[in-house]
């Protein structure tokens, strides 16, 4: 968390404000914000062409490429924390985000993407879901619906 400064002693942020941060990130890159669009579409090209894995359609990207959205839920810093300084590649599902607009967008995951980001981690993998947003929307509503959690016993 070297490069990225946060205000204030808070715990949690609207995710208007993790994009805010987010867009600073991408604002130390200069140029990124001016050629994003073209970035993102051949990024997103690249993928469809090599990167399908059977049905699933996954990259490696820079977490400060993807936009958080204002219906996220709040960020906890402290989870997004340790999320980003303790990664363990087994136990992080990969975040999923579509394309809208010229822009990786994120519909699940913004914890993680968030942690990355403050912790610099440069090359996340992300599943790329081909579908408009309120259609990704729904998918990330239902995503628990027919998982049964985890007991002790089992």
């Amino acid at each position: 968390m070297t490069n990225i400064v946060l205000k204030g002693n808070k715990n949690y942020y609207a995710p208007t404000e993790v994009e805010a941060i987010f867009q600073k990130a991408r604002e130390k890159e200069g140029n990124f914000i001016k050629a994003e669009s073209a970035i993102v579409k051949s990024l997103y090209e690249n993928a469809k062409r090599n990167s399908k894995i059977g049905d699933k359609l996954q990259i490696v990207v820079d977490p400060m490429y993807i936009h958080i959205p204002e219906w996220q839920r709040k960020a906890e810093l402290n989870r997004a924390m340790k999320i980003g300084n303790g990664y363990e590649a087994y136990l992080w599902d990969v975040p999923k985000v579509i394309v809208q607009n010229g822009k990786f967008v994120c519909i699940d995951g913004m914890h993680r993407l968030f942690g990355a980001l403050l912790a610099e981690k440069r090359d996340v993998v992300v599943e790329i879901i081909e579908v408009d947003e309120a259609t990704a929307i729904q998918i990330f509503l239902d995503q628990t619906k027919n998982k049964k959690k985890m007991s002790p016993e089992d």
